[in-house]
């Protein structure tokens, strides 16, 4: 199971081409983040992070699970 687990994502990643860019494709999100200094400039970069950047449930996301103590 595993050795088909790691055929499949081998088979859709480009480990070539993500060592040749290292951090480059991430780094302006990476310079936002080292630029907050304060809860203030948190917002702002996360809100960009969740909405616009990268388009996943950073902080939070739609949806509900069921509560485990009160079912």
């Amino acid at each position: 199971m595993d050795q088909k687990i790691g055929a499949f994502y081998g088979s859709c990643a480009d480990e070539a081409a993500v060592n040749r860019l290292g951090l480059t494709p991430i780094k302006p999100q990476l310079e936002a983040i080292a630029a907050v200094k304060s809860m203030r400039d948190m917002a702002p970069v996360l809100a960009r992070l969740q909405f616009e950047d990268l388009g996943n449930e950073i902080m939070f996301g739609p949806g509900s699970i069921q509560d485990p103590d009160n079912s």
